[in-house]
């Protein structure tokens, strides 16, 4: 499930790094981004998942609130160069429409980043809209944070030494140029 592409986005190898996890019963991950190890993986008890970026965050949220706005929103979205070029120099205020821009930045810019407009015969608007439910249903109690790691650890708390033993943190920390790719584009 790719809802979200993203640089960096470990969906192609998540199965591979996955072998190497403990067992767990509460899964923390400190920089989802796409979530491509998250979605890939069987759902522990307990999941935290965190994100500084507030694109990702909103997006998330949106897919858990509001999908069906979502999903109409993308279904009515014109793919042209001419609303790349405004989503690439103006920002939106509603949570919906912020997501689709991201969204749209996002997976239909060359490499998953905005500054080319990518338009190919694999369908991105028809590979999102069948995401949308699939990610819905996989973000069912979860717990999304939108902090900075270092403020996530001070939320954090275990009642006993088992439930902290019984939890696997993983840390996938961003890479040098994909900090704030959206953001700078007037978002």
């Amino acid at each position: 499930m790719t809802l979200l592409r993203r640089l960096g986005n470990k969906s192609k190898i998540a199965k591979d790094v996955q072998a190497h996890f403990p067992q767990h019963k509460q899964y923390i991950e400190l920089f989802f981004g796409a979530g491509g190890m998250f979605f890939n993986k069987p759902k522990a008890r307990y999941n935290i998942v965190n994100d500084m970026d507030s694109e990702v965050y909103n997006l998330f949220c949106v897919v858990r609130e509001d999908k069906d706005a979502l999903t109409q929103c993308i279904k009515r979205m014109p793919i042209h160069a001419d609303l790349w070029n405004y989503w690439k120099s103006n920002a939106e205020t509603d949570p919906v429409l912020r997501a689709v821009r991201f969204l749209f930045l996002s997976n239909f810019g060359y490499m998953g980043k905005p500054e080319t407009l990518l338009i190919g015969a694999n369908n991105t608007a028809k590979i999102l809209l069948d995401s949308i439910d699939e990610t819905f249903d996989y973000l069912f109690q979860v717990y999304f944070t939108n902090c900075d790691f270092r403020e996530f650890f001070r939320l954090v708390s275990f009642k006993d030494d088992k439930e902290r033993e019984d939890t696997l943190v993983y840390s996938d920390s961003p890479y040098i140029d994909t900090d704030n790719n959206y953001g700078e584009l007037g978002g």
